[in-house]
This record gives C-alpha cells, structure tokens and sequence, in this order.
C-alpha cells in the first residue's frame, strides 16, 4: 500500500462511477469496499486517497473540511509569501540599479520629497484666540483655493498641482534621458519650490482680502509656523540642485590623451562603470580610448 495523496471530488457515484482528482490525473471510484467515512461524499469534498501497488484506488477518506480549510489557507499563505519573497528581491534589484545610476544620496533626497510632500504637515496656521490650528501639506499647499475657505475647505488640484508631481517625478527619470540637459531635471524641484512659495503666499493674500484684509493683518489673529515637511523639501531639493551643478562641473573636466588612459569616457573625462554604456554626467554613449 503506498501513502494516501490528497485529493477532490468532482463527481459522487450514482449510476456510474464517481470521479476524482488526485495529483493532476481524474480517478473513477465506486463506494463498496473503498469508502471508508461516515459521511456521504460530495462534490469538492477533500478526500485522502489511497493506492494499492496496482495503482488502483484501495480506500478514500473525507477528510475534516475545517482542517482542509486550513491547510488551504497555509497553502495561499505560502505561496503568498514566496511571491512576496521574489517581489522584495526585484524591488531590491531595481532600487539598488537606480542608486548606482542616480547615486545613494540623490536617490534618498528625491524619494524623502515624495514622502513629504503629501505626508508631513509644511505649515501649520494657529489662530491665538481660539487656540484652533490647521496645518497643511506641501500638497495641500499647492492646491489652495482662495476663493474658498482655506481652512475648511478641501485643496484643489488643478494644472499647477499636477505639474509639481511632474516636477518631482523628473529626476527618477534624469538618468535614464540620453541628453546632456537632462541633468537639470534635478534642479526642477527646488525651482518649482521657488515659485511655489510666491503662489502660495499669493493665494493666502487672496482669500484674507476677500474676507477684509490681507496676511499681514491676520497675522494680529493668527501664527503661522513651518512644519518639518518643509524643511525636508528644501533640504532635499537644494541636494538634487547640487547634482546638476556637480554634473556641470564634470563637463569640463580636460579629456584624457588618447592612448593612455582607456577606461574614461572620451567626451567629458569621466571614468568608465564597468556594464555602463551610458555617461551619468555627459549623457553620450561612453567611448573607449584608442587601443582600450
């Protein structure tokens, strides 16, 4: 007798046989002298299914739908986290060819951006008397509507806040543009930030003149302090902008004499990464010297 392999009903026995599935292969099987449960066989039922050395069915057992059940689960559980498993090792594997690309510390400060753009308050307005507060996003910043109440009402995004997620999307994309201009896609969030703080200042001045005033005398009523989210834009932004200066700086960089140096790129002087077919500064294809 060889051991019981599991296996489903898929049809019970009437006037013909009943048929089962049992590692990928359908087995008919009648109830006399094979059956050996209490309980009746059904469709879909969970059976243990056991072979004599023939190979044909000698004895089926129902199996405890609660304990099938939770072999079900471990088996989903399982499966769920090998694919788990593979999915970290691919986001590994991709996150860590875009830091050799873009650099450790340009990588961090564009995804710092993102998480505190839309997640830690950049402002934050107290009003003295009340002692009520209301802090904002960088996001909800953006999207100020002054002909609202700014403080109640939900931000609005229109075409200046769809062109900040552009903004902030554009160096993950920087170094993958075949153009010697794409190194100042790094310099655009901090140049949208710039004019963002104009904006905003000017929606604030809007909504306190439609209500009789202007920041400067709602400022008697009101404090306005800046959030930690601000500081990390700022910060993060001022480091992209130094990448596209260090980029520039690297342009200049005398070239090489042919013949003595093989393992630089023959445009702007920038030593070779091996597998790099790419110049991170000069954005040409990377030649090698004459006699590499």
């Amino acid at each position: 007798m060889t051991p019981p392999l599991r296996g489903t009903i898929i049809k019970t026995p009437d006037s013909s046989s009943g048929l089962l599935v049992v590692d990928g292969q359908q087995k008919s099987f009648t109830l006399e002298g094979v059956w050996k449960s209490p309980v009746a066989p059904a469709i879909n039922m969970a059976v243990n299914v056991e072979f004599d050395h023939a190979g044909f069915i000698a004895g089926l057992t129902a199996i405890d739908p609660q304990q099938a059940a939770r072999e079900k689960l471990g088996q989903i559980g399982g499966v769920a986290q090998e694919h788990g498993k593979v999915a970290v090792e691919k986001a590994r594997q991709g996150v860590g060819a875009l830091a050799v690309r873009m650099g450790k510390a340009t990588l961090v400060a564009a995804t710092l951006i993102w998480i505190a753009w839309f997640f830690t308050p950049a402002l934050t307005m107290r009003e003295e008397i009340s002692n009520v507060s209301k802090s904002f996003t960088f996001w909800d910043l953006v999207g100020l509507d002054p002909n609202t109440n700014i403080v109640t009402s939900p931000a609005s995004h229109g075409l200046f806040g769809l062109l900040g997620l552009l903004v902030i999307a554009a160096p993950f994309a920087s170094p993958f543009i075949r153009n010697p201009k794409a190194k100042y896609l790094y310099a655009m969030p901090l140049g949208y930030l710039l004019i963002a703080v104009f904006v905003i200042w000017s929606d604030f001045n809007a909504f306190f003149r439609h209500i009789g005033g202007s920041v400067a005398e709602a400022m008697k009523w009101l404090s306005f302090s800046f959030g930690y989210g601000a500081f990390v834009i700022v910060i993060a932004s001022l480091i992209l902008a130094t990448r596209t200066l260090k980029q520039s700086a690297g342009a200049s960089v005398p070239k090489p004499l042919t013949g003595l140096i093989d393992r630089f790129c023959m445009d702007c002087g920038k030593e070779l990464i091996p597998g790099d077919n790419l110049c991170a500064d000069c954005r040409d294809r990377r030649h090698l010297a004459a006699g590499a």
